[in-house]
C-alpha cells in the first residue's frame, strides 16, 4: 500500500514539476491545448469546442425569417457533404432559402465555431468605427491607438495582411504563435512584442496576428469590448435569430479577433445577406457600402511565391468559379460564408474537414460548394 502511494506521489509530483517548467518557460498554454484537443479526441481545434472556452455573449435583435422554397439536394451532393464531414449547407437566392441541409440532429440550432470567418467580422467593425468617427482613417498608424515601438504599420496594411510582422501562421506547431494565441490566457501580452521586420505593404502574408492588433485597436478606439461593439453595430441589426458568442483568452478577458465567433449556420447566412445587400437590412444601413466596396478591392501585391495577390481585400477573400465572381469569409476546417452578387446568392457551409489542395490560396472544396449553390 505504501509502495503504491509512493508511486502515485512520484507521478503527480513529476506532473506538477513538468507543468511548472512549462509555465516558467512560457509554455503554460500547452496543458490546456492538450486538454482541448487530444483529450477530446481531436488533433487540432474543431467547430464544436465552445464548451471548452470562456466566451462573451452577443445578443441579437428582431429576427428576420426569410421565406423558404427548398430544393432537394442530389444524392451525389449529399454524399460529398458527408465525405467532408459537413454539418450544415445552406443556399439563399433572391432572399429565399432554397437549400437547407444538416449533417446530424440538432445541427440547425448548434453554435459552430467560425474560426477565421471572424477576421472578416473584425474588418466590418473597423468599417463601423470609421462610420462612428472612432477611427479617423485606414491610413492611421496603430501607434495612434495602442502602445507601439519600432517601425509603424497602418490599419490598411494590417487589413491587407501586408504588415511585414512575422507572427507565423502554422496550425501544426504546438510552439507557434497560433497555438499560443488560441490556448493562451493573455493574447495582448503575447502579441505586443512582435514588431515589423519587412517593409509594410510590400508583400502579402496571411498572419492572424495582424487581426489581433486590429482587435486591440478596435477596443482602444471604441472604449468597449469587441463583442459588445459587434452586438451594437451588427448582430442586433441584421435579423439574426439567436445570440452569438465570441471566444475569449480567459474569463471576462479579451476576444480572440482572429477566430471564434460561435453562431448557427442560418445566422451566418443572415450576415451574408447583409453583405449581399451592400450593408443594408430592410433598407436600413448597417455597414457603410463605400467601406464594403473597398473591402472587396484586391491590393495587387505579391505573395511569397511572387504571385499577384488578387484573392484578398480587407480581410475578405475573392475568387471566381466558372466565370462567376464571389466574395467569401472563411475559416479553418472549411467554414464559409460565400456571397455571389451576380446571382443574388449567399452560401453557408459548416463542417469538420476541408480540402488541402489550394488554387490561389483557396481550398478547392470551396469551389465545389459554390457550384452546388449555383445549381440549387
Amino acid at each position: 500500500m505504501k509502495k503504491a502511494l509512493k508511486i502515485v506521489l512520484i507521478v503527480f509530483g513529476s506532473i506538477g514539476i513538468l507543468i511548472g517548467i512549462l509555465f516558467v518557460t512560457g509554455n503554460g498554454y500547452l496543458p490546456r491545448g492538450v486538454y482541448c484537443t487530444y483529450l477530446q479526441g481531436k488533433s487540432k481545434p474543431d467547430i464544436d469546442d465552445q464548451s471548452l472556452f470562456h466566451t462573451r455573449k452577443i445578443n441579437h435583435g428582431d429576427a428576420i425569417n426569410l421565406p423558404a422554397k427548398l430544393n432537394i439536394l442530389s444524392a451525389e451532393n449529399i454524399q460529398f457533404l458527408n465525405s467532408t464531414e459537413s454539418k450544415a449547407f445552406l443556399v439563399f437566392k433572391n432572399d429565399t432559402l432554397v437549400s437547407e441541409w444538416y449533417g446530424s440532429y440538432g445541427a440547425d440550432s448548434m453554435h459552430w465555431n467560425s474560426f477565421s470567418m471572424s477576421k472578416s467580422a473584425i474588418s466590418l467593425l473597423i468599417g463601423c468605427a470609421l462610420q462612428d468617427g472612432k477611427i479617423s482613417s485606414l491610413q492611421d498608424p496603430i501607434s495612434k491607438y495602442i502602445p507601439w515601438s519600432g517601425k509603424d504599420v497602418s490599419l490598411e496594411q494590417l487589413l491587407h495582411m501586408s504588415s511585414g510582422i512575422p507572427f507565423g501562421e502554422s496550425y501544426n506547431s504546438p510552439f507557434g504563435f497560433m497555438a499560443k494565441a488560441y490556448y493562451g490566457s493573455d493574447l495582448k501580452k503575447l502579441t505586443s512584442p512582435y514588431k515589423v521586420e519587412e517593409t509594410p505593404g510590400s508583400y502579402w502574408s496571411y498572419e492572424g496576428g495582424n487581426t489581433v492588433l486590429l482587435g486591440m485597436v478596435l477596443e482602444a478606439a471604441t472604449q468597449t469590448k469587441i463583442s459588445n461593439y459587434f452586438e451594437e453595430k451588427i448582430w442586433s441589426k441584421i435579423g439574426a435569430s439567436s445570440p452569438a458568442y465570441w471566444n475569449l483568452d480567459k474569463e471576462k478577458g479579451f476576444e480572440k479577433p482572429f477566430t471564434g465567433i460561435y453562431a448557427t449556420a442560418k445566422d451566418f447566412g443572415t450576415l451574408g445577406q447583409c453583405i449581399l445587400h451592400h450593408g443594408k437590412v430592410n433598407g436600413e444601413v448597417v455597414i457603410d457600402s463605400t467601406f464594403l466596396a473597398q473591402s472587396f478591392e484586391p491590393w495587387t501585391i505579391q505573395d511569397g511565391n511572387n504571385s499577384i495577390c488578387d484573392w484578398y481585400g480587407l480581410h475578405w477573400w475573392m475568387g471566381e468559379v466558372d466565370g462567376v465572381k464571389f466574395k467569401s469569409a472563411r475559416g479553418m476546417r472549411g467554414q464559409y460564408i460565400v456571397v455571389v452578387p451576380d446571382k443574388n446568392m449567399v452560401i453557408v457551409r459548416v463542417g469538420h474537414q476541408q480540402s488541402k489542395e489550394r488554387v490561389n490560396h483557396m481550398p478547392v472544396d470551396l469551389f465545389a460548394y459554390i457550384r452546388m449553390g449555383l445549381a440549387s
